[in-house]
Protein backbone atom coordinates (compact mmCIF):
# COMPACT_ATOMS: atom_id res chain seq x y z
CA UNK A 1 0.00 0.00 0.00
CA UNK A 2 1.35 3.10 -0.90
CA UNK A 3 1.86 5.85 1.82
CA UNK A 4 0.92 9.77 1.15
CA UNK A 5 2.99 12.57 2.46
CA UNK A 6 1.88 13.83 5.55
CA UNK A 7 1.50 16.86 2.79
CA UNK A 8 -0.75 15.24 0.82
CA UNK A 9 -3.26 14.28 3.53
CA UNK A 10 -6.84 16.14 2.98
CA UNK A 11 -7.23 18.76 6.23
CA UNK A 12 -11.04 19.41 7.04
CA UNK A 13 -11.75 22.92 7.13
CA UNK A 14 -11.73 24.73 10.45
CA UNK A 15 -15.84 26.14 11.20
CA UNK A 16 -16.00 29.60 10.62
CA UNK A 17 -19.02 31.88 12.43
CA UNK A 18 -20.24 32.37 15.72
CA UNK A 19 -20.00 29.33 18.40
CA UNK A 20 -23.23 27.64 19.49
CA UNK A 21 -25.88 29.71 21.33
CA UNK A 22 -25.54 27.39 24.66
CA UNK A 23 -22.36 25.81 23.94
CA UNK A 24 -20.96 24.78 27.25
CA UNK A 25 -18.27 21.80 27.78
CA UNK A 26 -16.29 21.66 30.62
CA UNK A 27 -15.97 24.28 33.37
CA UNK A 28 -17.29 22.48 36.57
CA UNK A 29 -17.97 24.16 39.63
CA UNK A 30 -17.16 23.19 43.09
CA UNK A 31 -16.76 24.21 46.52
CA UNK A 32 -13.34 24.00 47.45
CA UNK A 33 -13.55 25.07 50.62
CA UNK A 34 -15.74 27.63 53.02
CA UNK A 35 -14.67 30.91 50.93
CA UNK A 36 -13.27 29.37 48.14
CA UNK A 37 -14.90 27.79 44.23
CA UNK A 38 -13.04 25.55 41.65
CA UNK A 39 -13.53 26.01 38.01
CA UNK A 40 -12.64 23.17 36.33
CA UNK A 41 -11.02 23.71 32.08
CA UNK A 42 -13.34 24.01 29.71
CA UNK A 43 -15.00 26.36 27.35
CA UNK A 44 -18.26 27.88 26.76
CA UNK A 45 -20.06 30.32 24.20
CA UNK A 46 -20.89 34.19 25.87
CA UNK A 47 -24.04 34.80 26.74
CA UNK A 48 -24.77 36.60 22.77
CA UNK A 49 -22.79 33.61 21.39
CA UNK A 50 -20.27 35.66 19.76
CA UNK A 51 -17.14 33.94 20.67
CA UNK A 52 -16.16 31.35 23.08
CA UNK A 53 -14.82 32.12 26.79
CA UNK A 54 -11.81 29.44 27.48
CA UNK A 55 -10.50 28.65 30.32
CA UNK A 56 -7.32 26.78 30.05
CA UNK A 57 -6.38 25.74 33.24
CA UNK A 58 -8.52 25.20 36.57
CA UNK A 59 -9.57 28.27 38.43
CA UNK A 60 -10.14 29.37 41.87
CA UNK A 61 -12.44 32.04 42.97
CA UNK A 62 -12.71 33.40 46.42
CA UNK A 63 -15.47 34.88 47.44
CA UNK A 64 -13.35 37.45 50.17
CA UNK A 65 -11.92 39.18 46.92
CA UNK A 66 -13.11 41.80 44.39
CA UNK A 67 -12.90 41.80 41.00
CA UNK A 68 -11.58 38.93 38.40
CA UNK A 69 -11.36 35.50 40.81
CA UNK A 70 -13.73 36.99 43.43
CA UNK A 71 -17.01 38.93 43.20
CA UNK A 72 -18.74 41.40 41.97
CA UNK A 73 -19.55 43.16 45.30
CA UNK A 74 -23.06 44.90 43.85
CA UNK A 75 -26.51 44.40 46.06
CA UNK A 76 -29.14 43.62 43.78
CA UNK A 77 -32.41 45.16 43.67
CA UNK A 78 -33.53 43.17 45.80
CA UNK A 79 -30.74 43.17 48.69
CA UNK A 80 -31.78 46.82 48.65
CA UNK A 81 -35.70 46.52 49.26
CA UNK A 82 -35.01 44.22 51.83
CA UNK A 83 -36.45 45.70 55.40
CA UNK A 84 -33.78 46.49 57.68
CA UNK A 85 -30.88 45.94 55.23
CA UNK A 86 -27.51 46.75 56.83
CA UNK A 87 -25.49 47.18 53.37
CA UNK A 88 -22.24 49.52 52.73
CA UNK A 89 -23.42 52.31 50.86
CA UNK A 90 -21.83 53.17 48.10
CA UNK A 91 -23.21 56.36 45.76
CA UNK A 92 -20.75 55.07 43.20
CA UNK A 93 -22.43 51.19 42.98
CA UNK A 94 -25.40 51.22 40.38
CA UNK A 95 -27.87 50.32 43.50
CA UNK A 96 -25.99 52.61 45.26
CA UNK A 97 -24.54 49.93 48.06
CA UNK A 98 -21.81 47.45 48.15
CA UNK A 99 -23.27 43.56 48.84
CA UNK A 100 -21.24 43.82 52.17
CA UNK A 101 -22.67 44.38 55.90
CA UNK A 102 -22.29 47.66 56.83
CA UNK A 103 -19.23 49.27 59.30
CA UNK A 104 -21.86 49.17 62.02
CA UNK A 105 -22.93 46.11 61.50
CA UNK A 106 -21.14 42.45 63.61
CA UNK A 107 -20.45 41.05 60.27
CA UNK A 108 -18.89 44.41 59.26
CA UNK A 109 -16.96 44.20 55.63
CA UNK A 110 -18.19 40.63 55.03
CA UNK A 111 -20.19 39.63 51.64
CA UNK A 112 -24.22 39.98 52.08
CA UNK A 113 -25.71 36.00 53.22
CA UNK A 114 -27.25 34.47 50.27
CA UNK A 115 -26.91 33.06 46.71
CA UNK A 116 -23.87 33.82 44.32
CA UNK A 117 -23.67 32.96 40.96
CA UNK A 118 -20.88 31.99 39.40
CA UNK A 119 -19.85 33.74 35.47
CA UNK A 120 -17.29 32.85 33.22
CA UNK A 121 -15.42 36.01 32.00
CA UNK A 122 -13.19 36.72 29.00
CA UNK A 123 -11.82 39.24 27.18
CA UNK A 124 -12.09 38.48 23.30
CA UNK A 125 -8.90 39.69 22.12
CA UNK A 126 -7.46 36.08 20.66
CA UNK A 127 -7.52 35.37 17.01
CA UNK A 128 -9.65 33.35 16.12
CA UNK A 129 -12.39 34.63 18.16
CA UNK A 130 -11.38 33.00 21.63
CA UNK A 131 -11.66 34.79 24.55
CA UNK A 132 -9.03 33.99 27.37
CA UNK A 133 -11.13 33.13 30.32
CA UNK A 134 -11.71 34.18 34.09
CA UNK A 135 -14.13 33.82 36.41
CA UNK A 136 -16.31 35.88 39.22
CA UNK A 137 -18.91 35.72 41.64
CA UNK A 138 -22.37 37.56 41.81
CA UNK A 139 -25.43 37.97 43.51
CA UNK A 140 -27.12 39.49 40.15
CA UNK A 141 -29.49 37.09 37.99
CA UNK A 142 -28.15 38.31 34.82
CA UNK A 143 -25.11 38.98 32.99
CA UNK A 144 -26.71 39.69 29.63
CA UNK A 145 -25.39 43.51 29.81
CA UNK A 146 -23.99 45.97 32.07
CA UNK A 147 -26.15 49.37 32.42
CA UNK A 148 -29.10 47.84 34.65
CA UNK A 149 -29.51 47.90 38.30
CA UNK A 150 -29.52 43.79 37.59
CA UNK A 151 -27.12 42.84 35.98
CA UNK A 152 -23.67 41.65 36.87
CA UNK A 153 -20.28 44.05 36.43
CA UNK A 154 -17.14 42.67 34.67
CA UNK A 155 -14.33 44.17 35.91
CA UNK A 156 -11.70 45.29 33.25
CA UNK A 157 -10.26 44.15 30.99
CA UNK A 158 -13.46 41.59 30.15
CA UNK A 159 -16.23 41.71 27.35
CA UNK A 160 -17.52 39.30 27.37
CA UNK A 161 -19.31 37.13 30.27
CA UNK A 162 -21.76 33.94 30.32
CA UNK A 163 -23.84 32.92 33.67
CA UNK A 164 -22.69 29.11 34.81
CA UNK A 165 -26.05 27.09 35.26
CA UNK A 166 -25.68 27.32 38.75
CA UNK A 167 -25.94 28.78 42.18
CA UNK A 168 -23.57 28.55 45.24
CA UNK A 169 -25.17 29.24 48.88
CA UNK A 170 -22.70 32.03 51.57
CA UNK A 171 -22.97 32.36 54.81
CA UNK A 172 -20.69 35.08 55.92
CA UNK A 173 -19.81 32.33 59.26
CA UNK A 174 -19.91 29.45 57.88
CA UNK A 175 -18.90 29.79 54.45
CA UNK A 176 -20.04 28.23 51.13
CA UNK A 177 -22.77 25.47 52.03
CA UNK A 178 -21.33 22.02 50.55
CA UNK A 179 -23.37 20.94 47.51
CA UNK A 180 -22.25 18.86 44.72
CA UNK A 181 -24.07 18.76 40.82
CA UNK A 182 -24.47 16.46 38.30
CA UNK A 183 -26.09 16.94 34.74
CA UNK A 184 -23.77 19.71 33.63
CA UNK A 185 -24.97 22.16 31.69
CA UNK A 186 -28.18 21.44 33.28
CA UNK A 187 -27.50 20.13 36.96
CA UNK A 188 -29.52 19.37 39.93
CA UNK A 189 -27.25 20.03 42.94
CA UNK A 190 -27.10 17.78 46.22
CA UNK A 191 -26.40 19.00 49.64
CA UNK A 192 -23.48 16.92 50.40
CA UNK A 193 -23.81 17.55 54.31
CA UNK A 194 -28.08 17.18 54.39
CA UNK A 195 -29.92 14.58 55.88
CA UNK A 196 -32.14 15.14 58.54
CA UNK A 197 -30.46 17.46 60.60
CA UNK A 198 -32.32 20.65 61.88
CA UNK A 199 -29.63 22.77 60.13
CA UNK A 200 -30.78 21.41 56.96
CA UNK A 201 -34.84 21.55 58.37
CA UNK A 202 -37.48 23.70 56.28
CA UNK A 203 -39.69 22.93 58.91
CA UNK A 204 -39.71 20.21 61.81
CA UNK A 205 -42.93 18.48 63.87
CA UNK A 206 -45.09 20.83 62.49
CA UNK A 207 -48.62 20.28 62.87
CA UNK A 208 -50.70 22.60 60.41
CA UNK A 209 -53.75 21.35 59.44
CA UNK A 210 -54.85 23.63 56.87
CA UNK A 211 -52.27 24.78 54.23
CA UNK A 212 -49.42 26.12 55.47
CA UNK A 213 -46.97 28.29 53.51
CA UNK A 214 -43.52 27.38 53.40
CA UNK A 215 -40.29 29.83 52.30
CA UNK A 216 -37.60 27.64 50.49
CA UNK A 217 -35.76 30.76 49.46
CA UNK A 218 -32.65 28.96 51.85
CA UNK A 219 -32.50 26.50 49.98
CA UNK A 220 -33.33 27.00 46.22
CA UNK A 221 -31.78 29.77 43.81
CA UNK A 222 -33.82 31.82 41.82
CA UNK A 223 -32.63 30.21 38.77
CA UNK A 224 -34.24 27.11 40.62
CA UNK A 225 -37.72 25.99 40.72
CA UNK A 226 -37.20 22.11 41.58
CA UNK A 227 -36.85 21.20 45.08
CA UNK A 228 -35.16 18.34 46.53
CA UNK A 229 -36.77 17.26 49.77
CA UNK A 230 -37.05 13.78 52.24
CA UNK A 231 -40.13 14.26 54.43
CA UNK A 232 -40.58 12.74 57.72
CA UNK A 233 -44.00 11.78 58.91
CA UNK A 234 -44.66 10.81 62.27
CA UNK A 235 -47.99 9.74 64.25
CA UNK A 236 -48.21 11.01 67.27
CA UNK A 237 -51.91 9.88 68.43
CA UNK A 238 -53.38 10.05 65.10
CA UNK A 239 -53.99 8.25 61.83
CA UNK A 240 -53.95 10.04 58.27
CA UNK A 241 -50.96 11.59 56.39
CA UNK A 242 -49.46 14.76 54.85
CA UNK A 243 -49.40 16.65 51.58
CA UNK A 244 -47.84 19.30 49.70
CA UNK A 245 -48.20 21.66 46.79
CA UNK A 246 -46.80 24.65 45.19
CA UNK A 247 -49.82 26.82 46.11
CA UNK A 248 -53.09 26.41 48.18
CA UNK A 249 -55.61 26.48 45.80
CA UNK A 250 -53.73 24.01 43.62
CA UNK A 251 -56.10 21.13 43.33
CA UNK A 252 -53.73 18.36 43.34
CA UNK A 253 -51.06 17.42 46.51
CA UNK A 254 -48.32 15.11 46.61
CA UNK A 255 -49.63 12.78 49.35
CA UNK A 256 -45.76 12.40 51.44
CA UNK A 257 -46.76 9.81 53.57
CA UNK A 258 -48.82 7.48 55.83
CA UNK A 259 -49.08 6.80 59.31
CA UNK A 260 -51.39 4.30 60.59
CA UNK A 261 -50.57 4.09 64.65
CA UNK A 262 -49.43 6.15 67.50
CA UNK A 263 -45.06 5.65 67.23
CA UNK A 264 -45.75 4.65 63.50
CA UNK A 265 -42.72 6.96 60.98
CA UNK A 266 -43.01 7.05 57.60
CA UNK A 267 -39.88 8.80 55.55
CA UNK A 268 -40.59 9.61 51.62
CA UNK A 269 -38.02 11.57 49.13
CA UNK A 270 -39.55 13.78 47.11
CA UNK A 271 -39.26 16.56 44.03
CA UNK A 272 -41.61 19.45 44.40
CA UNK A 273 -42.19 22.35 42.40
CA UNK A 274 -42.00 25.60 44.02
CA UNK A 275 -43.59 28.89 43.10
CA UNK A 276 -41.53 32.16 41.78
CA UNK A 277 -40.97 33.04 45.43
CA UNK A 278 -39.64 29.57 45.89
CA UNK A 279 -42.75 28.78 48.26
CA UNK A 280 -44.69 25.81 48.90
CA UNK A 281 -47.71 24.87 51.00
CA UNK A 282 -48.21 21.54 53.47
CA UNK A 283 -50.78 20.22 55.60
CA UNK A 284 -51.21 17.20 57.48
CA UNK A 285 -54.12 15.04 59.08
CA UNK A 286 -54.71 15.55 63.35
CA UNK A 287 -52.33 13.81 65.66
CA UNK A 288 -49.59 13.84 62.64
CA UNK A 289 -46.42 15.84 62.75
CA UNK A 290 -43.88 16.49 59.56
CA UNK A 291 -40.62 17.41 58.97
CA UNK A 292 -39.24 18.44 55.73
CA UNK A 293 -35.27 18.27 55.12
CA UNK A 294 -33.70 19.60 51.77
CA UNK A 295 -31.49 17.48 50.13
CA UNK A 296 -31.03 19.36 46.97
CA UNK A 297 -32.18 21.27 44.02
CA UNK A 298 -32.70 20.87 40.11
CA UNK A 299 -32.55 24.00 37.54
CA UNK A 300 -35.01 24.15 34.71
CA UNK A 301 -32.59 25.40 32.52
CA UNK A 302 -29.16 26.49 31.82
CA UNK A 303 -28.89 30.45 31.43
Amino acid sequence: MLALPVAALPVAAQPVGPPPFRHISGLEIMRLDAHRLYVARGAAADNAARTFIEVARPLTVDIRQIGALGRDDVATPADVAQPGAALEPDAAMPNGFRARYAADHPLAGRPLRGWYYPVYLGTDTATPRRADGSAMLTRQLSSMRDDRPGDARAPEPFTTRRHAPMAFFYDPQAGFRPMTCQGWPQPACLWTNGGTRSAYALIENATATTWERVSAADWLPDSGRILRLQAVLRSVDGVGGAWAKPLAHRPDALLLGWVNRPGDVDVAFFELATTSREEFVYRVDPGVTLSIYAIGFALLQPF
